[in-house]
């Protein structure tokens, strides 16, 4: 099979994918109503972007996300979705551009601040991926996802207790969080070398 071969029998399976939700990744991305009888709607494109994305077509989900920004280029969810697609790629700088454009139309977006926040600390800028997510712990003291980042990047820096501390939090809520549990057992170990 030739690789043009290949690729249009990937796009056309993808666009399957869209028209019938079908799977190709563990969780089913849910398609709103009536986007299939609209394909150049704004919800089909999203959709469209969004599947590319959750099949880990990040250059294709890009494509995407692009047309739908020459539409709505005040669009949070968008640029947002933009940002976190750069970021996949590689490309942090970039993605806090857009996570910043996305944050000046709407400042308390907790996703888009969430993925500054990790964008930041895939940079290795950990005191300012913790900002981040202080400002979502403000409002929402139990989001695990928050706790989860603040104790990865206080990890980072060598805060090992403080570190502990976040991954007691989750546990607190949630005993069974393995990401917690084997985080927390990362930063004990650090602390046993230590001292």
């Amino acid at each position: 099979m030739t690789l043009d071969k290949f690729f249009s029998y990937s796009t056309f399976f993808l666009d399957l994918y869209i028209l019938l939700n079908f799977t190709f990744c563990q969780k089913p991305y849910p398609l709103k109503k009536n986007v299939n009888d609209m394909p150049n709607s704004y919800d089909y494109i999203l959709q469209k972007g969004s599947a590319y994305y959750h099949s880990d077509n990040y250059e294709k989900a890009l494509e995407y996300y692009n047309m739908m920004l020459e539409i709505y280029p005040k669009n949070v969810v968008v640029l947002c979705n933009k940002g976190v697609v750069l970021d996949k790629l590689r490309v942090h700088r970039e993605a806090i551009m857009y996570f910043n454009k996305a944050l000046d139309i709407d400042p308390k977006d907790i996703v888009t601040i969430n993925n500054k926040g990790n964008a930041l600390y895939n940079l290795g800028r950990y005191d300012e991926a913790i900002e981040c997510y202080d400002k979502i712990l403000e409002k929402h003291p139990k989001d695990i996802d928050a706790l989860c980042d603040k104790g990865k990047a206080l990890y980072k820096l060598g805060r090992y207790e403080k570190a502990v501390t976040y991954f007691n939090k989750i546990l607190k809520i949630n005993p069974d969080n393995m990401d917690a549990l084997k985080n927390k057992r990362l930063a004990l170990d650090k602390l046993k070398k230590s001292s």
